[in-house]
């Protein structure tokens, strides 16, 4: 009897202690800030930034035109002081870029080959149409470096005329866009939303990420770190301070985020705060306010991070599933261990896979061993630090008759696939939820081998007159080929036929039908089994 490799996820989070009591946060206003706006910082190749601020004068008369109210908005690109975080060396990032309407706030990839930016509706010298109010809308824009030079720019196709689309940022491995939108699909006045990136320009349908994240208010600047943190700024939420405060919500194994908490009062304060970044596996970064006592209208400032000392509050999480099929596995045994390979706990999965560990510590060792029949033993090892990310750990456990083949041959010769069959309920046809399984792995082989057609027998006990007991045969193998159908696999490669009482396996039909016979011999009657047609 072969069986399925399983997966077993493990996954590490903190418990509801929120993160501002964790850390405090010492700031400093920037001295490359101006009496205009300067904010959104992206930190870009080694040791550098791009930010975004007023046009120089110089620009305004070379194109014979000049800015309203503060004037339009190009990035610029500077160097980090090591020793102060201050920001040097303020020149123009790009020319290719750089236009004369406004640029925002940008995300390069990992490579820092192609960059995401938010601009005005305006490309190729021209300014696109206005909105319902007359307004020109922000629209993402994506450049490439060919020759060292910025170029190749085009307007992300989930863009529109209706309304804005703006401030990105990547996910680790570049594979998924975050941005803000007012888009129809909005809970409030500006949401943060996600794309899956398909390359070729191509993006999956934006997503909302729901009302754990977005309010009735504005969602703006979304930050996703290398942990999978979401850093946003909001003024929809209770607990803010005044205008935008920056929070942060911790994305889970299941692509769900936790309920986002407010950094605090020593990097919050009553105005706006927003464009929260901070430096991969540091706790220092820039983010931009409108408060009190600085510079201009908006200015960046730098922070450093510095973790409280206090008792940890953690868990270990983790879900037991099969690879193949998804289905949870109940009842796999977990033994978790310390650094010293002393046992500290020890339990097995639930009923939906699920299990958990509890532990107060802020730096921690542990071995994970997961253990389950005809499955091989796998253990992991977890380092736990203070500032505790979710962290999904993906564990292989394959059966150790694995590399057996998957088909065989009866005493017809006929070939068999090595699927064990599937038992029912007393004068039932529909497929029990333990059964589900085995015909997940028949579907698998199905869909990797789509050469391979069969045919579905399926059986009652003796008990029912003969008639009766070949409708219900019949229901059987009917709804056993739906649900193979249902699953991906074409109608046409599927043959069902009920057989009644007439090929039972045991003598549990006597003279005279008295079937006489124990539970335990009637259910190994009520069976389907799966052959490869001819």
């Amino acid at each position: 009897m072969k069986k399925n490799i399983l997966i077993f996820i493990i996954m590490l989070r903190c418990l509801e202690v929120a993160y501002t009591q964790e850390s405090t946060y010492q700031i400093k206003n920037l001295e490359i800030n101006t009496k205009e706006s300067d904010f959104g910082v992206t930190f870009y190749k080694k040791n550098k930034v791009v930010f975004t601020s007023p046009k120089k004068q110089s620009f305004f008369i070379k194109r014979k035109w000049k800015p309203n109210n503060q004037g339009y908005l190009d990035f610029y690109e500077s160097t980090i002081d090591r020793e102060s975080n201050e920001l040097t060396d303020k020149i123009p990032f790009s020319k290719e870029i750089n236009t004369r309407l406004h640029e925002g706030t940008l995300a390069f990839t990992k490579d820092y080959q192609t960059v995401y930016f938010t601009r005005d509706n305006y490309l190729d010298e021209k300014v696109g149409k206005s909105d319902a109010e007359g307004k020109i809308v922000l629209k993402l824009y994506k450049a490439t470096v060919t020759n060292g030079k910025w170029g190749n720019i085009v307007e992300l196709p989930f863009n529109s005329h209706n309304y804005s689309v703006g401030h990105p940022s990547l996910s680790k491995d570049d594979k998924q866009l975050y941005f803000v939108s007012n888009m129809p699909e909005s809970m409030g006045e500006t949401d943060v939303f996600v794309v899956d990136v398909l390359g070729d320009n191509e993006y999956s349908t934006p997503r909302n990420l729901g009302a754990t994240i977005n309010t009735v208010g504005k969602e703006m600047f979304p930050f996703i770190d290398e942990d999978g943190v979401l850093y946003f700024s909001s003024n929809g939420r209770a607990d803010g301070l005044g205008g935008l405060d920056i929070y942060y919500s911790k994305k889970q194994y299941d692509n769900t985020y936790t309920t986002p908490k407010n950094l605090g009062s020593s990097i919050n304060s009553i105005s706006d705060d927003f464009c929260f970044v901070k430096k991969e596996g540091e706790n220092i970064g820039y983010f931009a306010s409108n408060r009190y006592g600085g510079k201009g209208d908006d200015d960046i400032y730098s922070f450093i991070g510095t973790l409280k000392q206090r008792e940890c509050e953690n868990i270990i999480e983790g879900i037991t599933l099969e690879k193949s099929t998804g289905i949870i596995i109940q009842n796999a045994t977990i033994n978790i261990y310390d650094s010293n390979n002393n046992l500290l706990f020890k339990t097995i999965s639930d009923n939906g896979g699920r299990f958990s560990y509890p532990f107060k510590k802020c730096n921690a060792s542990f071995k994970v061993e997961v253990l389950k029949n005809n499955y091989i033993k796998v253990t992991e090892e977890i380092k736990v630090k203070d500032n505790l990310k979710v962290t999904p750990l993906t564990i292989l456990l394959e059966n150790i008759i694995a590399k057996e083949k998957f088909v065989n041959y009866d005493e017809k010769g006929r070939l068999l696939i090595e699927i064990e069959d599937i038992y029912y309920d007393f004068n039932k046809s529909n497929i029990r939820y333990s059964e589900r399984p085995k015909m997940n792995r028949l579907i698998e082989l199905m869909n990797k081998y789509p050469e391979i057609s069969i045919l579905i027998e399926s059986h009652t006990d003796c008990r029912g007159t003969e008639d009766y007991n070949m409708n219900l045969s019949n229901q059987r193998a009917k709804k056993v080929k739906d649900y193979i159908i249902s699953r991906g696999v074409s109608s046409g490669r599927i043959e069902c036929k009920g057989y009644g009482e007439s090929r039972l396996i045991n003598n549990c039909s006597e003279e005279e039908k008295k079937c006489i016979c124990n539970e335990t011999q009637h259910l190994l009657n009520r069976r389907t089994e799966f052959i490869i047609k001819d």
